[in-house]
């Protein structure tokens, strides 16, 4: 049975149009001030195309700087979904213009029309083609010249919208490939892409909170996001969640222009819970044993899978670690596909079957070490591995590396 993919979101591309239209500007057309608008919507100024420039125009700017971002052809592009309420024409589609534009010959597409909600169904709407298989590579872009359709006498409207596009392309990930670490300079790249664009860098730690170290992932890695959400582990057990920001976007809430809720936000066993892991798990002194013991579990495995001869490697990081049955380096989730899901059965089948639980079921995972592990369970979790290692190599010398890969389960 195949695990659904995930989906992500592998380049950004963003254009404006060069002329602004000001709040000093507006002055002069409508009854208002630069005081009042900045109190209502915060905005100074906005976008404004020159007159015969199109919707499918800026959509194809915001496409190109998507596509170079990520080092593809158009010809690469698969589908284009165009979320709009200012198409170029009513048929055809600004989608099958930008696709012309573009020349993404052999792409398909269309528009998708639903106000400022319009991106997020593009979105959604791109991402199902990649999780059911259909597409690889699909273009989403939100794009209009709202000045073509707004009332510039009405100042509770007119002061509120410009133009521009913006454009995602996105590509499969699944959720768990063993681990797969991302290459040097690419979070500190995605880091620098995000502030020039003003957008939000988030890192999603549900699955990596609490296990790359007690600064989560910008300690680990160096790279400082905008926001953090947590989960999982920092509750001990007991359903919680939280996210953290800086305090330019947390004041969002303090100000009330954005909405937070949850069902768990006052639960004070929830709350106890989560302060009693910060302060009796998740301590420093923890994360040091804990590292000790993953350096040990993994040094161990990598002397090992040198010893017996198998073509494999051991990623690790935090206290998670993988037996990867590949003779180099997986970078995507494209080389994880030819790893030998049956050659990885008869070791986990043969650790478990010898009284080691190495991880979950499912050659996707990973082991994760915890602060109850001591140096006799990763001694035992080495020794066992050591007895099944010969075998795992006679297994794959005679199936070859790659027999057979996770594409075909």
């Amino acid at each position: 049975m195949n695990k659904p993919a995930r989906v992500k979101i592998s380049a950004l591309g963003t254009y404006v149009p060069p002329r602004l239209l000001t709040n000093a500007d507006l002055e002069k057309m409508v009854d208002t001030s630069n005081e009042w608008i900045l109190e209502r919507t915060g905005i100074r100024e906005r976008h404004i195309v020159d007159k015969g420039v199109a919707t499918s125009d800026l959509a194809t700017e915001a496409a190109k700087k998507a596509l170079t971002e990520r080092g593809l052809l158009p010809t690469d592009v698969e589908t284009i979904v165009v979320a709009t309420v200012s198409p170029d024409m009513f048929f055809p589609s600004t989608a099958c213009l930008v696709q012309h534009k573009l020349g993404a010959a052999g792409a398909w597409g269309f528009d998708l029309s639903a106000a400022c909600s319009a991106f997020l169904y593009a979105l959604q709407t791109g991402a199902q083609f990649v999780a059911n298989g259909l597409h690889k590579k699909v273009l989403v872009i939100g794009a209009d010249v709202m000045s073509s359709i707004i009332d510039y006498t009405d100042r509770a409207t007119c002061v509120i919208f410009g133009d521009g596009a913006g454009a995602v392309i996105l590509e499969p990930i699944m959720m768990n490939v063993g681990i797969c670490m991302p290459r040097p300079g690419f979070l500190e790249g995605l880091r620098e892409i995000c502030t020039r664009n003003g957008a939000l860098l988030i890192f999603d730690e549900v699955k990596t909170g609490a296990k790359l170290g007690w600064g989560g992932a910008s300690e680990y890695f160096g790279v400082k996001p905008d926001m953090i959400t947590l989960a999982k582990s920092i509750g001990g057990g007991v359903p919680l969640a939280a996210f953290g920001a800086s305090r330019e976007v947390m004041d969002l809430i303090v100000q009330h222009k954005v909405f937070h809720g949850g069902t768990y936000n006052t639960n004070r066993f929830a709350m106890a819970a989560g302060l009693a892991t910060f302060r009796e798990v998740l301590t420093r002194e923890n994360y040091l044993h804990v590292g000790k013991l993953s350096r040990k579990l993994t040094e161990g495995y990598s002397a090992i899978i040198k010893k017996a001869g198998i073509q494999g490697y051991v990623a690790s990081a935090g206290v998670n670690g993988a037996l990867m049955l590949y003779p180099e380096e997986i970078r995507n989730y494209r080389d994880w596909l030819k790893i030998d899901v049956d050659l990885w059965r008869q070791f986990w089948f043969g650790m478990v079957n010898r009284g080691v639980l190495a991880m979950p079921y499912w050659w996707d995972e990973q082991w994760t070490i915890s602060v109850q592990h001591t140096e006799a369970d990763i001694e035992k979790h080495l020794a066992v591995f050591e007895e099944i290692a010969p075998g795992l190599a006679k297994a794959q010398a005679e199936r070859g590396v790659a027999f057979v890969g996770a594409a075909g389960h």
